[in-house]
């Protein structure tokens, strides 16, 4: 399920530092949701956003907001 990725992508973020070195080596938004796809995450942004409302009642509230930030600076800086 779609938001089920968004939610271990989420997750994944904090722990898989060659992970976050993939996602920001990436050149474009496509290049960088075809990396994630290639590596089991397929969801759009809308569903990631569903993930990040889900995350919010048992993740630990500034460490969620960081991720969040991380994740939609790298889309923004890829478009």
């Amino acid at each position: 399920m779609p938001v089920n990725d968004a939610l271990k992508l989420i997750k994944a973020i904090d722990n898989d530092a060659s992970l976050r070195r993939e996602m920001v080596s990436c050149n474009s938004c496509n290049e960088l949701k075809e990396y994630l796809f290639n590596k089991g995450y397929s969801f759009t942004n809308n569903e990631f956003e569903e993930a990040v409302k889900r995350c919010n009642t048992y993740d630990n509230g500034r460490n969620l907001i960081a991720k969040v930030e991380w994740y939609n600076y790298l889309i923004f800086s890829l478009s």
